[in-house]
């Protein structure tokens, strides 16, 4: 569904903002309700479905985003990141085709599309453990 241009215009193209929601809030808000784990969004209008939706979505999804947030803070609290050069700010990123070769269920396949973005020059990070941490 997410390559179909029946649901984006120019669907084989990697648009990372094509995920944000134009839906009115209201309208958001209506279809949520409470399973016993948490407010869940009950809709299955929108396309992007990670965690499935309604009363069968994946109940590891609340646990998934916890992990995700502890590791974040985890590293900004016990680390210290800083550019390894002394540059300020962060590097352009590229969303663009990657031309890599693949082995993918023993043929050779180009990934049309990276599934992830990735720094358009090398982005060296030093990391340093903050004083006081173990």
């Amino acid at each position: 569904m997410a390559k179909s241009d029946q649901y984006f215009p120019n669907a084989e193209l990697w648009d990372p903002h094509r995920w944000e929601s134009m839906a009115d809030p209201k309208d958001e808000e209506r279809e949520k309700m409470d399973y016993g784990y948490g407010l869940v969004s009950t809709g299955a209008d929108s396309t992007y479905l990670p965690f499935g939706a309604g009363r069968h979505r994946c109940i590891g999804e609340q646990f998934a985003y916890l992990q995700l947030s502890i590791v974040l803070i985890v590293t900004v609290r016990e680390f210290r990141l800083r550019n390894e050069d002394g540059k300020e700010g962060v590097v352009a990123t590229d969303y663009s085709v990657s031309g890599r070769f693949v082995p993918v269920m023993r043929f050779w396949r180009t990934f049309v599309q990276s599934l992830f973005s990735r720094p358009m020059e090398p982005a060296r990070v030093k990391w340093e453990r903050r004083n006081g941490c173990s």
